[in-house]
């Protein structure tokens, strides 16, 4: 584990990419091929490695976002590059269903990290303000 941070398994949202630390493990997903909530289902999906019986739809998603007992036991840190293309060919309202999602979880079997890199500033830092703030975020320093 990192030092100066203790894990806990919760989720938390930072602007640009990851310092690669050792017991990490890095997952990427490219909002360029994540225009569409099917496309972004699917994308999130492979990223994120998630098992067969993965549904592609919101549902889905919050079961398999939540679990990722799959992953190696490390922490896990999904760098989202380009992250001002997530769902912007769809209505706003794809965009917070995913925050909802992300937001939903109370009990994490992993502990993760999203990094959203690129133009970052706009509808996406709206979209995940509280989540960049912390509210749902269960890191603390030591």
């Amino acid at each position: 584990m990192p030092m100066g941070r203790e894990k806990l398994n919760a989720l938390k949202v930072e602007l640009g990419g990851p310092i690669e630390s050792e017991g990490e493990v890095s997952l990427r997903l490219d909002g360029k091929r994540c225009r569409t909530r099917a496309d972004f289902l699917r994308e999130i999906g492979v990223a994120l490695q998630f098992p067969p019986y993965y549904g592609a739809n919101w549902d889905a998603l919050e079961e398999c976002v939540h679990d990722l007992t799959w992953l190696p036991d490390a922490h896990v840190n999904l760098v989202v590059e380009n992250a001002d293309q997530l769902l912007v060919s769809d209505p706003e309202r794809e965009l917070d269903i995913f925050v909802d999602v992300l937001r939903a979880g109370t009990e994490w079997q992993r502990a993760l990290t999203m990094h959203l890199g690129g133009n970052s500033s706009g509808r996406i830092s709206t979209a995940f303000a509280a989540l960049l703030e912390g509210q749902c975020s269960s890191w603390r320093a030591e």
